[in-house]
């Protein structure tokens, strides 16, 4: 799998919860793979998860392409691998 490097500065928002996403070219749901940093994932402002490098967030915007299901902030400055969701699935 390929894909683009993306750095977030320490408090940046990396996406928000509940953001819509175009139910016929979803641009927005890509997956993240963490390489450096720090992510937290927050849902009606409450801490839900801690992202480490390796893991990956951004999921189920893929799965379930109207919003996303949390807001993703860099608590750390931070590289992420941006992957386009059409890498993992076959039309």
């Amino acid at each position: 799998l390929s894909g683009r490097p993306e750095n977030y500065k320490a408090g940046s928002c990396i996406f928000p919860e509940a953001q819509r996403l175009s139910a016929i070219a979803p641009a927005d749901a890509r997956i993240f793979l963490l390489v450096s940093g720090a992510v937290t994932l927050t849902r009606y402002g409450k801490p839900i998860s801690l992202i480490m490098p390796g893991e990956m967030f951004g999921v189920n915007s893929v799965i379930h392409p109207t919003s996303h299901f949390a807001t993703a902030t860099a608590m750390k400055d931070c590289t992420a691998i941006s992957l386009d969701p059409k890498q993992f699935l076959h039309e």
